[in-house]
């Protein structure tokens, strides 16, 4: 049986909240195992067909409810090369926040360990100093000290890692210097970027270029600038990390476009793809968070989600269709590829497309890369 797919955390607590004798886990899965309605069908999925109650007799698996309970990472999806739910991501712990890379994933745990697993090719990407052949279903621990950790950020073959005091590591290929380092050299572990930045506050890793914002809302970025993805800048790459922009207090790099905030207002740099550039009139455009996606962008703008779906392609982006939600709390993070994910602040996570919405309670942290998803939930132990 596969471990990893999901058991909706929704039935779970449902099934808790009715119960006050629970201290523990062994006697939760006692209970499971006695009362409750909790049913799979033939391909392990949970089903939630019938309301949920206690002290009704059910069929259950006791190893599928123990695992679910213990592990708060969900895997979802797969890319090109792996089935990702294929992992056996036990060694990692408690899981505290996530990052997606093209083909690979970044961890980090509750006790500030870094763990990775995917493709690891030329680049290094994960981050472990090998290049050779990597098992593609196990997951590797990134070894150093790099400071408590508050952020990881991945683009397509690159990572980036922001501690406490402000230092930012990079590491991956570096092809068009979206490392920062001052070179074109691959790096296989994480690399403290020097230079007069100040302290960072937050950082984002675009497909091929990197921007991150320091303590004084100052812009820096590197990397690729084909597409004139990098504000100001007319060079076609810049291996050094340059000042933008000031008062920036948000910036989002997505596959060949970025997108800052400044006064609450949203600027767009860079194109959708070669035929298709953003217009500048998203200048008038009231914003609180936007994320960038491979064929999806969001806006939030206090309690509205507008989602556009731009046409590829075509000379006038964004034409296609959008659609806009209000959302109940104020949003924490905000994310897109190929579909929308926000997390409110009320740890709500909806995962929204043109055709669905799916629903999510007790989040932590989650990320998206093409077509696969990591969702971290409250740990149950």
């Amino acid at each position: 049986m596969n471990y990893l797919r999901e058991v909706p955390r929704e039935l779970l607590y449902t099934i808790i909240s009715y119960v006050d004798i629970i201290t523990d886990l062994d006697n939760l899965i006692k209970f499971l195992d006695a009362h409750t309605i909790l049913s799979f069908d033939h391909d392990g999925w949970a089903d939630l067909s019938r309301q949920i109650f206690p002290y009704k007799q059910i069929k259950t698996k006791y190893e599928y409810c123990k695992h679910a309970l213990k592990q708060n990472l969900v895997i979802l999806g797969r890319d090109k090369y792996y089935n990702f739910e294929n992992i056996d991501i036990s060694q990692v712990g408690q899981v505290l926040k996530v990052a997606c890379g093209r083909y690979f994933n970044i961890i980090l745990n509750t006790e500030n360990e870094l763990f990775s697993f995917g493709l690891n090719n030329h680049s290094g990407i994960l981050g472990i100093g090998d290049i050779s052949t990597i098992n593609k279903n196990q997951i590797y621990k990134i070894q150093g000290d790099y400071g408590k950790i508050v952020q990881i950020s991945c683009g397509a073959e690159h990572a980036a890692l922001m501690n406490e005091a402000g230092d930012l590591y990079m590491w991956g290929y570096n092809a068009v210097g979206q490392l920062g380092l001052g070179d074109y050299l691959n790096r296989l572990v994480p690399t403290k970027v020097n230079g007069n930045f100040g302290k960072v506050k937050y950082i984002s890793c675009g497909y091929f270029h990197t921007g991150f914002i320091n303590d004084k809302n100052q812009l820096f970025m590197c990397g690729q600038n084909s597409y004139r993805c990098i504000p100001t800048s007319h060079l076609n790459s810049t291996k050094k990390f340059i000042l933008i922009e000031e008062d920036v207090i948000h910036v989002e790099c997505g596959y060949s476009t970025t997108a800052i905030i400044k006064n609450q207002k949203l600027h767009m740099y860079g194109e959708v793809d070669k035929y298709t550039v953003f217009a500048l009139k998203t200048r008038d455009i009231s914003c609180d968070s936007v994320s960038i996606g491979s064929n999806v962008m969001s806006i939030q703008d206090g309690y509205y989600l507008k989602i556009y779906y731009p046409n590829l392609g075509l000379p006038t982006p964004f034409q296609i269709s959008s659609q806009e939600y209000q959302i109940k709390h104020k949003t924490s993070k905000l994310k897109c590829d190929y579909k929308a994910i926000i997390l409110d602040n009320e740890d709500n996570l909806h995962i929204i497309d043109q055709n669905s919405k799916q629903s999510y309670i007790q989040v932590i942290d989650f990320d998206i890369s093409g077509s696969h998803i990591l969702r971290v939930e409250y740990a149950m132990t």
